[in-house]
């Protein structure tokens, strides 16, 4: 029964006819046609709930269903819903082209030359056949077959329609017949595709006609081309060499059997025929982005979104940390660097993980003993570290003293100490800063010391100016520096740079002083005149006030001239110009047998010496009794001889001049 046939039966339905002619009949009853619903619903709750129900004809319903539906990570949220009939259809035009656009391809249309040149175009009429006009509108489509023998073009829709609840789809496009070239095939085919790339072919309408003129031609699209949410139309021209194709307007139609659609969650319907209410759902995907210890993610929200929608998050380390890497729902998104983006076609847990940075620690010391030891070390950030060193003396008089250390790169920068703890944030490197000290040594000298420094390590470099002090003047006086064992003159003070260790010596000798200071000399004079000599017997009184003790070496000295001169000489004394004889032998053994035998003449003891012999029939002019003098009672010193004595370093009295009088002493001849 048709939709109008069923109106008319709920009007009879209250009427009560009769049969005419037959006499004792009962009257004609109608009743109303039972209809059915079916409530379709992927998700959430429906009231009445999913299923098939029968109404009567023109019933009012009323239709719900829950707003949200949440499962695990998946979200339903109502969209609305749709109302289509299984027995009533509309026919619906789902596009409709005339292609204006003053000779330009229309917006939604693309045109792609697959065999040869592009040779669409959109003129305002005719020219193989010439002069005729357009079907519809001022413009027109041209493939121009006519200078072309194999080209093929498609004119494609980029613009898709939705075929939902359609079927029956069909397309339909005013198509100009010509009556040229019997035997040359130009000609259309109509093509569908539901992804814009992939063609499928519909049919195919030849050019050649005998009764030339705008025919409308109609193809209907296979099945595949039903329900589809995005359908593509094409029309693929190709030339055989023949005259020009020319299309115009075009539609795409299709049987609708949709009744009604809506947004909400409750519909109000009158059941008219079999229908069937389809509750509509989006679909959302909850995204849940985390980070694990050493950092956090950014960029998409955690929250629903839609299915298919596109998210992007990325991972941000904190300081002291990198990205290692993500986990979890991550199958089918792109992972770049720190960053993650995929669909919401599922619902997504993922994590982003990081590590501590290794940082590197160079530890540099030119001596001493580091710990840790000088290298390359790795450390995790914020690693507590605590480094150290120690100072070192070296064998030759050398010391390496810790001054502190600097660091590039790590925080503290510097200090002074020899150890310090520090918390490892990048790479650095740590230098242990060393100063060096060299030893000065001063030797000791019983006669004398070295003033203005101290025995020690001093810093490489520095300097110091070095004064002998004797430990009595008058018995010593300084001589000469050895410095590093070497014989470094008398400069006073002595400069002493520290470029290497240094051993410093002052050498300090007893002064050379005149006997006559505290002792009485007498001299004897006896002559031998065959042999021409004269010969000096010397007596030393060590005086009872002199607080001074006298030891050998002992020394006689004279003034020589062309007629006096000493017969054996010891040498001559750079000092005084004279010639000297050295008695200490006979001084030493004649005093040890006198007094308290000790080989020093003490005060108040008296010492003859052996007689000394002069060349000469006179006494000289100048004689000097000298000896080397030490403090009384001391040990007595060993001292070089007298010709390593040089004049600067000591001193000497001239003895008075002797007449031949006798006074110090008669001269006397010889027998």
């Amino acid at each position: 029964m048709t939709q109008r046939n069923r109106s008319l039966g709920m009007v009879l339905a209250a009427c009560s006819l009769f049969v005419a002619g037959q006499a004792g009949s009962s009257p004609a009853t109608f009743g109303l046609d039972l209809e059915t619903l079916t409530i379709v619903s992927g998700h959430g709750t429906a009231t009445p709930v999913a299923g098939i129900y029968a109404n009567l004809n023109g019933t009012v319903l009323t239709n719900s269903v829950t707003p949200v539906d949440t499962q695990s990570g998946a979200q339903y949220v109502a969209a609305g819903w749709t109302l289509v009939t299984t027995d009533v259809v509309t026919n619906t035009t789902l596009l409709t082209e005339s292609f204006e656009n003053e000779g330009a391809i229309p917006a939604g249309w693309e045109t792609e030359a697959i065999v040869g040149g592009d040779i669409l175009a959109f003129p305002a009429a005719t020219t193989k056949p010439c002069g005729l006009g357009p079907y519809d509108g001022t413009r027109l489509v041209q493939f121009n077959s006519y200078n072309s023998d194999d080209n093929v073009n498609r004119l494609k829709r980029t613009t898709p329609v939705s075929t939902i609840n359609c079927s029956n789809v069909t397309v339909d496009f005013a198509w100009l017949e010509c009556k040229g070239y019997l035997d040359v095939p130009d000609h259309v085919e109509v093509e569908w595709s539901t992804d814009g790339s992939t063609w499928n072919s519909a049919g195919t309408f030849n050019r050649y006609n005998a009764v030339q003129g705008w025919k409308i031609k109609s193809c209907v699209l296979p099945a595949g081309a039903n329900e589809q949410p995005e359908l593509y139309v094409a029309f693929k021209f190709t030339s055989a060499w023949g005259t020009d194709c020319y299309l115009d307007l075009a539609h795409v139609t299709a049987f609708n059997r949709l009744v009604g659609a809506g947004s909400g969650t409750t519909m109000v319907m009158t059941n008219t025929s079999h229908e069937v209410l389809t509750w509509l759902w989006n679909t959302n995907y909850l995204l849940a982005a985390t980070a694990g210890t050493g950092g956090s993610v950014r960029g998409s929200a955690n929250d629903w979104h839609p299915s298919g929608s596109a998210v992007t998050v990325t991972a941000v380390a904190e300081v002291g940390y990198h990205f290692t890497g993500w986990s979890g729902d991550t199958n089918g998104c792109t992972l770049a660097d720190n960053g993650l983006s995929g669909l919401m076609d599922q619902a997504r847990s993922v994590t982003a993980t990081f590590a501590l940075d290794p940082e590197t620690l160079t530890i540099v010391s030119a001596h001493g003993t580091a710990t840790p030891e000088v290298g390359v070390y790795t450390n995790l950030y914020n690693t507590e570290v605590t480094p150290s060193v120690t100072g070192a003396d070296l064998p030759g008089g050398t010391q390496y003293v810790v001054t502190g250390w600097s660091m590039i790169g790590n925080a503290p920068a510097s200090g002074a100490t020899a150890g310090f703890t520090m918390s490892h944030t990048n790479h650095a490197v740590l230098t242990w800063l060393w100063q060096t000290n060299y030893c000065l040594t001063l030797l000791p000298a019983a006669q004398g010391s070295i003033t203005n420094a101290t025995a020690g390590f001093k810093a490489a470099g520095s300097s110091c100016n070095l004064y002998p002090a004797s430990a009595d003047p008058a018995l010593y006086g300084f001589s000469y520096w050895i410095v590093d064992g070497v014989s470094a003159g008398a400069t006073v003070p002595l400069p002493v740079t520290m470029g290497q260790a240094h051993s410093v010596e002052a050498v300090f000798e007893p002064l050379f002083i005149n006997v006559s200071s505290f002792a009485d000399v007498k001299f004897a004079w006896t002559t031998n005149r065959l042999r021409g000599t004269i010969n000096a017997v010397v007596t030393i009184s060590n005086r009872q006030s002199s607080a001074r003790a006298m030891l050998a070496p002992v020394w006689y000295e004279i003034a020589t001239n062309r007629v006096t001169r000493l017969r054996y000489p010891s040498g001559t004394d750079a000092n005084t110009g004279m010639q000297y004889k050295d008695v200490s032998t006979d001084f030493a053994a004649r005093v040890s047998l006198i007094g308290n035998r000790d080989a020093i003449l003490n005060p108040g003891e008296v010492v003859t010496l052996s007689p000394i012999e002069i060349w000469g029939l006179a006494a000289p002019s100048g004689t000097v009794m000298a000896t080397w003098a030490n403090s009384l009672q001391s040990v007595p010193q060993v001292v070089p001889a007298r010709a390593a004595i040089t004049g600067s370093n000591r001193f000497s009295t001239a003895g008075k001049s002797l007449a031949s009088d006798g006074s110090g002493g008669a001269l006397k001849a010889s027998k």
